[in-house]
């Protein structure tokens, strides 16, 4: 790999090879949901543990999840893992509240909430959603949240939707792997031209 997600997304004069930021959002996501349709719970999704790969043969490059020390599997029979009494894993203002508090479950949603920052991150050029790096950890406690820096003009209102939806304080109101792959911000204009499009059926029922 050449260089991971901070240095992408801090380093101005960095060859990107081409990756635009919704392909390595995307690419991040489907490697998440690869992950947790293994039933594997990563716990330390951050932008350095995203690898930003050189081109292949194609001339692709890609983004990978790295890191999996931290890494626990959800056996079959379990919906979560006991998080009671367990010492903090993952990084601080990069881990979702349930995680820092140490006093509720773990499930795959508390990589969802990470991954929901670094989302942040990428597409405000380097700010994170809960502050600064002093205080991030608190005010993911408190829900102290500012979504306003994100740069992208065409999808904001796309990205600040999905965002609040994956940093929501209750693990239980955010979206799986699958969902945030699903959400209008990774349409492309073809499926969002044919989502538009009324069916004739649709037409001749109203007339």
């Amino acid at each position: 790999c050449s260089y991971n997600l901070h240095e992408f997304v801090t380093n101005k004069n960095i060859d990107k090879y081409g990756l635009g930021d919704k392909e390595v959002l995307l690419h991040a996501t489907s490697g998440l949901l690869y992950l947790h349709d293994l039933r594997i719970i990563h716990r330390d999704i951050k932008p350095h543990n995203i690898l930003i790969t050189k081109p292949d043969a194609r001339g692709l490059a890609r983004a990978l999840i790295s890191d999996f020390g931290l890494c626990k599997k959800l056996p079959r029979d379990k919906t979560a893992l006991t998080n009671h009494g367990s010492s903090m894993a993952g990084t601080c203002g990069w881990i979702a509240p349930e995680v820092f508090e140490g006093t509720h479950p773990l499930t795959f949603s508390s990589d969802i909430f990470s991954l929901g920052c670094i989302f942040f991150f990428l597409l405000s050029f380097g700010i994170h959603p809960f502050g600064d790096e002093l205080n991030r950890q608190y005010n993911i406690q408190s829900q102290n949240l500012n979504l306003t820096s994100i740069t992208d003009k065409i999808s904001k209102n796309e990205a600040t939707d999905l965002i609040s939806r994956m940093v929501d304080h209750d693990p239980k109101n955010r979206p799986t792997s699958k969902q945030v792959l699903g959400h209008l911000f990774f349409w492309n204009l073809k499926k969002r031209s044919q989502f538009l499009q009324v069916p004739d059926c649709f037409i001749l029922h109203f007339f």
